[in-house]
């Protein structure tokens, strides 16, 4: 399956113009208020054109925001100037087209689940409080930075 949208990325947002960002965002603050936890930092998978990603960091929250499709992020990435001053950009992360290959789901969960939720049990214990080394696992997962 391709990750490329091409054209399409730049249409989705007027395609998706009737999702409630606005209530998806009430609903996932709400939500991480509950965890018993002050959470600062976000993972957004599959962000696509960041539409969330951007509400929740007007919100004050930082985003880590990823998705497969380098075309999704390049709108993603046109966005980051109509932040307000004082809001922090999402760090946005694609994983490289020539790393892209098929795989069964046995496969997809040993390759990107592990990591991560190694890394976001690491967040949440303290173990792990700056970006650099962020950046760091999600590079040794091959997941990169745009």
């Amino acid at each position: 399956m391709s990750v490329s949208y091409g054209p399409l990325a730049e249409r989705y947002d007027l395609l998706t113009s009737d999702v409630p960002y606005d209530a998806l965002c009430d609903y996932y603050e709400t939500a991480l208020k509950r965890c018993g936890r002050a959470v600062r930092t976000v993972l957004d998978l599959g962000c696509g054109t960041g539409t969330l990603s951007l509400l929740l960091a007007r919100r004050g929250y930082e985003l880590i925001a990823a998705d497969a499709s380098p075309d999704m992020l390049s709108i993603f990435q046109s966005k980051l100037a109509d932040l307000p001053e004082g809001v922090t950009p999402p760090m946005l992360l694609c994983q490289r087209a020539e790393e892209e290959r098929h795989l069964d789901e046995d496969e997809f969960l040993n390759v990107f689940e592990a990591p991560l939720k190694d890394l976001v049990e690491d967040i949440m214990a303290g173990r792990i409080t700056d970006g650099k080394t962020v950046c760091a696992i999600l590079k040794a997962a091959r997941i990169y930075g745009v």
